[in-house]
């Protein structure tokens, strides 16, 4: 696996030893050359940080033809920052995607709550809410705390029960749905 590998190279991001996590990137893609979260952590290193403007747009382009535009390898890549509350970090794995779906949305908009940034969450969040959920159920239980706090946050919305209920059910968590 690379994932420890890509642990690593965030850690010594964070440390501001960035030759040596460049080092630990490269290592793992000899491994996984195909891994979005070892490209996302590549291009946030080279950006000098999560902001995706800075990101480099050859690399940006290479990663979405990898995935075929599609969010969900990206998703799954934020998922990976976000168990480490790498709020930033895992806005930006879905900041790339062109077209986010209200899964990536909810996400990012969480994401925006937690680092504060309230008018961007509830912009992000009122989106999420108002696209079609049409095949788009969540999958990963990392969305628990998302749905719960979407609940919470548009209490009178039905959606964020239903993506929740769909969850907790097709991970026969009958109890809690």
């Amino acid at each position: 696996s690379t994932r420890p590998r890509g642990l690593r190279a965030i850690c010594l991001r964070k440390l501001g030893r960035t030759d040596e996590a460049a080092r630990e990137i490269e290592a793992a893609r000899r491994i996984d050359a195909q891994d979005p979260f070892l490209h996302i952590e590549a291009m946030i290193l080279a950006a000098g940080g999560p902001a995706t403007a800075a990101f480099p747009k050859r690399s940006v382009k290479a990663l979405l033809a990898q995935v075929r535009d599609d969010e969900a390898p990206l998703l799954e890549a934020a998922f990976d920052y976000f168990g480490l509350r790498l709020w930033e970090e895992t806005d930006a794995a879905l900041g790339i995607v062109p077209s986010p779906g209200p899964l990536a949305t909810l996400t990012r908009a969480f994401a925006a709550d937690r680092l504060s940034r309230k008018s961007a969450a509830r912009k992000l969040l009122q989106r999420a809410l108002e696209q079609d959920p049409m095949g788009h159920q969540p999958w990963h239980l990392e969305m628990v705390p998302i749905l719960e706090w979407a609940r919470d946050e548009m209490p009178r919305h039905p959606r964020p029960r239903f993506f929740l209920g769909s969850l907790l059910m097709a991970r026969r968590r009958t109890e809690e749905g």
